[in-house]
């Protein structure tokens, strides 16, 4: 089986080859980004967690996540680290009511990061290991648990990370099937201008009346792509231009995820994942040969840098004490090369800042702060401070006489030699057997012909349930229960200095509001998933019914703790003292009745159904 499996899978689905080195910086410096994509979101659910019920045994539980995630994030014992934030993720979620989607891609995610032992570089176990200490041994231990070492093992891994997308994301689809918005052709329109579900919905309502049928043609065109991209995944994979397709419409996607939706992490590890998976890290044709300096300690420290962060084996470094004819040969003084860095790429010279703008374009870890350099060439600031530092670095860092770094030419190896055969085959098998059994319990048929059996449906359940924490769940988004949420909502307002302010929830148009004024991440969840997926998500969806009476609704049940649990959220995170006055307003429309190729402006009228003051102390 594994070998016909393997065959696939480097025949067919990643048929390209991979610099393993290379593979394993880029999942590295990927993995120190999940981390910190987690650490905040469960950091934002620990303020929360003290705000409203002091320190417990979450409390403690969640600060013990949160060093684990550290742990992971900087790379000390990254296998123990990795597995326990994996484990400990659903768990805190459900005990915390606040389950989603952005979890179950976390798990994909970190169980990649698992089998390709992201803390071979870039992490506190490389510089322990280094060190050849007594804790060195172990730590390779370690990392020898489960780890790979070649790149068969990192496809394999990489085959696990999207078939479970892939599995997530077919059942989506066949629950947009069962969904009028989906099957009419408007979800994405109806999306769009959803201010629940869409940071910028009320540009999309300006856009919908300026250029009408627009949102329209860009609704169906979307539907059609991602039916393809979430039913054909897998098929499409074992063809150049499937494939080709796959990684392109999975950007788009999460791209106006981040930018335009509101889903907390889930865009974020969506991202990271894609680029683990699609995008392999190759060592280009034409290498940038940089001339440093190897008498100056700041053009040594430099250098060390870089190679540190030669993720793509881009740079090679030549000391200018060992290069004396290939500067002459170029015309070239060593007063120029010494005083200014020199490099050459693909028969050019770049000198000084030029070669920085290059050798941060280059590099695939330093591309995004190009941007930044650029904008210093187009001032000639970035030049200027570059020649100060060239013309007084001596000063600055003084001089050696050692005329030549080894350390430079010395390439990095894994510092893992074995693994264990037998347990990766373990989990490999348990996969491919959940997902035989998720596939099984969750198809149509299995669920007609067992619909009469409760003891059957029961223990289908709760598998389903298990799968959740492995890495497999039904995404149900963007149905016509999300997209009807954003006809109702509640704004509530505190009495300070003799006027009512909006208590920053949710604002007069229904838009999500950051809590702390900031949002770092785009998370767009109130500043914690404890008041979105706990909160305002269940509110809306229980409102869809209630609206019918607002008053019963709202006077007892959620919708009652909904106004409470928001006061006192505000109450004790504002440090509150006293009775403070509030007041709870819920309005209604219907901004979710979408028809094709028609313009209902009306649909956006807001109508206000509740109304309640209220004194908190």
């Amino acid at each position: 089986m594994f070998k016909a499996i393997d065959s696939l899978i480097t025949k067919r689905f990643f048929s390209e080859s991979y610099v393993i080195a290379n593979e394993l910086r880029k999942i590295a410096l990927l993995r120190m980004i999940t981390g910190l994509v987690i650490f905040i979101r469960f950091f934002e659910l620990l303020i929360s967690q003290v705000y409203l019920y002091g320190y417990s045994n979450s409390t403690i539980l969640l600060i013990l996540f949160l060093i684990m995630t550290v742990l992971f994030t900087i790379g000390l014992f990254t296998p123990l680290a990795n597995v326990t934030v994996l484990i400990l993720i659903p768990f805190l979620d459900g005990k915390l009511a606040v389950n989603t989607l952005g979890s179950t891609i976390a798990i994909n995610l970190l169980i990649v990061m698992l089998l390709a032992n992201a803390g071979q570089y870039y992490s506190v176990d490389r510089f322990i290991v280094s060190k050849n200490t007594a804790a060195s041994k172990w730590i390779t231990k370690l990392h020898s648990f489960i780890t790979a070492m070649d790149e068969l093992k990192l496809k394999r891994a990489y085959f696990i990370g999207v078939m479970l997308y892939a599995l997530s994301s077919l059942f989506a689809l066949w629950l947009h099937i069962e969904d009028p918005h989906w099957m009419n052709g408007v979800t994405i329109r109806a999306m769009f201008t959803n201010t629940f579900l869409c940071k910028h919905a009320l540009w999309f309502r300006a856009l919908e009346a300026s250029v009408p049928n627009l949102l329209d043609i860009m609704s169906i065109t979307g539907i059609i792509f991602q039916s393809c991209f979430q039913i054909l995944m897998i098929p499409l994979l074992l063809f150049k231009f499937g494939k080709f397709f796959v990684k392109v419409w999975g950007f788009i996607f999460f791209f106006f995820s981040l930018f335009f939706l509101s889903l907390s992490y889930l865009p974020h590890l969506e991202l990271v994942l894609w680029l683990i998976i699609f995008c392999p890290v190759t060592t280009p044709v034409h290498k940038i040969q940089i001339l440093y300096d190897d008498r100056c300690n700041l053009c040594k420290k430099a250098m060390r840098f870089f190679k540190w962060i030669n993720v793509n084996g881009i740079y090679d470094f030549l000391p200018v004490s060992q290069n004396h004819e290939l500067y002459t040969r170029n015309d070239l003084t060593e007063r120029e090369v010494k005083t200014f860095m020199v490099g050459f790429y693909n028969e050019k010279i770049f000198k000084g800042y030029d070669l920085y703008l290059l050798m941060f374009a280059k590099n695939p870890a330093l591309c995004i702060f190009y941007p930044l350099l650029w904008l210093g060439k187009l001032t000639q600031i970035g030049p200027y401070v570059y020649k100060l530092i060239a013309q007084h670095r001596y000063k600055l860092m003084d001089s050696c006489e050692i005329s030549f770094d080894d350390s430079l030419q010395k390439d990095e190896p894994l510092f893992v030699t074995s693994s264990n055969e037998c347990l990766l085959k373990v989990v490999y098998t348990f996969y491919f057997i959940c997902t035989v059994l998720f596939i099984s319990a969750n198809n149509s048929f299995f669920k007609y012909a067992f619909k009469n059996n409760a003891s059957v449906m029961s223990y289908a359940a709760h598998y389903t349930k298990f799968c959740k924490r492995v890495g497999m769940e039904i995404p149900v988004v963007f149905n016509n229960k999300d997209l009807t949420m954003g006809d109702n909502f509640m704004v509530i307002k505190k009495w300070v200095n003799n006027q009512w302010q909006l208590v920053p929830v949710i604002d007069t148009m229904g838009q999500r509001l950051n809590y702390l004024g900031f949002d770092i991440l785009l998370f767009t969840n109130h500043n914690s998933d404890m008041l979105y997926f706990g909160q305002t998500l269940k509110y809306r969806r229980a409102l869809i019914k209630g609206v019918a009476d607002p008053v019963a609704f709202h006077e007892e049940g959620f919708g009652r703790d909904h106004i409470n649990f928001l006061v006192k959220y505000d109450y004790v995170s504002t440090k509150e003292t006293g009775s403070v006055k509030y007041k709870a307003e819920v309005f209604k429309s219907n901004a979710s009745k979408v028809t094709l190729f028609k313009q209902d402006p009306q649909r956006y009228t807001l109508t206000k159904v509740y109304e309640k003051e209220l004194e908190y102390n």
